[in-house]
C-alpha cells in the first residue's frame, strides 16, 4: 500500500498481507472442531483422568460407576474377600477359644437346668426340713446360672464385635498376629521333637543301634560324628 504527500511521488512502499492472520484463524477454528470431534469418538474409550482433556475422562467414570454388570461384579470380588477374610478369622487362635468358650458355657447352663429340674421333682418325695435344704440348692444353682448367662452374652458381644464393628486393619492385624504365634508353636514342637529323638539314639546301646534301619542308623553316626 504506497504512501504519498500531496505533490509529491510515493516515497515509502509498506506492503500488508492478512493471508497469515487468515491462517491463523481458519487453522485454529478448524483444530478445535476437529478436537472436540476426536473427543466425542473416543470418549467410550477413554479410562481414567488425563490432564488436557477436560471433564471427560470423569463423565467416563461416572458412566461407568452406574453400569450394572461393573456393579455386579464388584459386589461378587467384595463378597469373595469377605468370606476369605471371615474364614481366616475363625481359624485364628482367639475367635476359636471364645467359641469354645461359648460351647463350653452353654453345656454347663443345660446341665444347671437339668439338675433344677431333678431337685424340683424330688422335692415332691421328700419331707419338710428337706425341702428348705433342697430349695438353697436350687437357689444357688440358679446364681450361678445367672452368672454363666452373663459370661455368655459377654463372650458372643465380643465374637459380634471382632465380625462387624472392628476395622478391616484390626481383623488383618489379629490374623497376622495368630498366623506368627502358630508358626512359632510349630517351629518349637519340631525343634523338640528332633532333640527327643537324638537323646534317645544316644541312650541306645550299640547292638540295639544295628537293629535299627539304615536311615536311623546313619543319622546316629552323624551325632556320633558331631560330638
Amino acid at each position: 500500500m504506497p504512501v504519498c504527500k500531496k505533490g509529491q511521488g510515493p516515497l515509502v512502499t509498506i506492503t500488508i498481507s492478512l493471508a497469515n492472520i487468515v491462517f491463523k484463524i481458519l487453522a485454529s477454528t478448524i483444530l478445535g472442531r476437529l478436537t472436540k470431534a476426536r473427543e466425542e469418538q473416543t470418549r467410550e474409550n477413554q479410562a481414567g483422568f488425563r490432564p488436557g482433556h477436560g471433564c471427560i475422562d470423569q463423565i467416563f467414570i461416572l458412566r461407568q460407576c452406574k453400569n450394572p454388570c461393573i456393579i455386579h461384579g464388584f459386589t461378587i470380588l467384595s463378597a469373595v474377600f469377605r468370606g476369605r477374610l471371615t474364614r481366616q478369622l475363625l481359624a485364628t487362635r482367639k475367635v476359636h477359644d471364645l467359641i469354645r468358650t461359648v460351647k463350653d458355657t452353654a453345656k454347663l447352663i443345660l446341665s444347671i437346668r437339668l439338675d433344677q429340674s431333678n431337685i424340683s421333682f424330688q422335692s415332691e418325695f421328700i419331707s419338710t426340713n428337706q425341702t428348705i435344704h433342697q430349695l438353697t440348692d436350687n437357689e444357688l444353682l440358679l446364681l450361678l446360672e445367672s452368672k454363666l448367662l452373663i459370661q455368655l452374652y459377654h463372650i458372643l458381644n465380643e465374637i459380634h464385635e471382632i465380625f462387624f464393628k472392628w476395622s478391616i486393619t484390626k481383623q488383618i492385624s489379629l490374623i497376622c498376629n495368630s498366623n506368627a504365634s502358630l508358626y512359632k508353636m510349630n517351629y518349637s514342637s519340631t525343634k523338640t521333637s528332633t532333640t527327643n529323638s537324638s537323646r534317645i539314639l544316644r541312650q541306645l546301646q550299640p547292638h540295639q543301634v544295628n537293629s535299627l534301619p539304615k536311615s536311623k542308623q546313619i543319622s546316629n553316626n552323624a551325632n556320633g560324628k558331631e560330638k
